[in-house]
């Protein structure tokens, strides 16, 4: 193998780990797809083998969470391929875990302008704008940057992007919208239990409680239930006028998760709280 071939397969494979920023929103925490270099015409001039190599070491560091030897890494990379377009979206990745949003946005606009059909950078980008200070205000924006991942044939994980996209909505107050995109992603992943669980805490807070305790019943018989999952199924029987279902899931509950935080609720009878 040649050293140049042997420098891209070490970038590559360390830059396959890593994972889409996507910080926790209530109520759950969006997947992760791994960034690709497709959208990246490989450069095998010496300049961009040191690029790729630096690249590389920059997303090892990143996911010890060593934020400063990061960028160092990233700004040598760009230093010698400033149009490395991976480099950008890992710049934006680490500003946007440290909140700094002008630094993290700018990283991001770079990387989408450089390769303008990475789904991953779209993706990067849109869930930025979901946590900036403004989100409320740039919901649109954000919307049509998940859109537009979704649009591309190359998008490894798309049911996450949903995920990413109906939580955005949420936050902004579109609940219509939001369980329509879960939904979306529950067809291309039925069994995941992140999103069953998304989808009835979602119908649960806009009253539909049927529907959340009919979601969390089809999550629990493929599943082993968590003490969340159980503990939003005992309120929705609550809230359904079910007692009986009530008491038996209550029951599981403690029997399962008897030391949870959900547990020591449902003794001292927090419904609605």
């Amino acid at each position: 193998m040649r050293p140049g071939s042997a420098l891209s397969a070490v970038a590559c494979a360390l830059l396959a780990g890593l994972l889409l920023a996507a910080c926790a929103v209530p109520p759950a925490p969006v997947g992760s797809a791994a960034p690709r270099e497709r959208a990246t015409v490989p450069d095998d001039t010496p300049a961009g083998q040191r690029a790729r190599l630096r690249l590389a070491l920059a997303t090892a560091y990143y996911q010890q969470g060593q934020d400063t030897v990061v960028l160092e890494e990233i700004r040598q990379a760009l230093a010698s391929d400033p149009r490395l377009a991976l480099a950008w979206n890992l710049r934006g990745l680490v500003y946007l875990r440290m909140g700094q949003w002008s630094q993290a946005e700018d990283s991001f606009q770079q990387a989408l302008t450089l390769s303008p059909l990475d789904a991953d950078i779209a993706h990067n980008y849109a869930w930025m704008l979901c946590q900036h200070p403004r989100s409320l205000a740039r919901h649109e924006e954000a919307a049509a940057l998940f859109h537009r991942a979704l649009a591309q044939p190359g998008l490894a994980q798309a049911a996450k992007t949903w995920s990413a996209l109906a939580q955005c909505q949420w936050r902004a107050g579109r609940t219509g919208q939001a369980e329509l995109s879960l939904r979306q992603a529950l067809r291309l992943e039925p069994a995941s239990p992140d999103l069953g669980l998304m989808l009835a805490q979602l119908l649960y807070a806009g009253g539909q409680w049927q529907g959340a305790g009919a979601q969390l019943a089809e999550l629990h018989a493929r599943q082993t239930g968590t003490a969340e999952s159980l503990w939003l199924a005992v309120k929705a029987a609550r809230k359904t006028d079910n007692p009986a279902l009530e008491r038996s899931l209550g029951a599981r509950l403690k029997n399962e998760f008897g030391r949870s935080v959900q547990a020591a609720a449902y003794d001292k009878g927090l419904f609605d709280e």
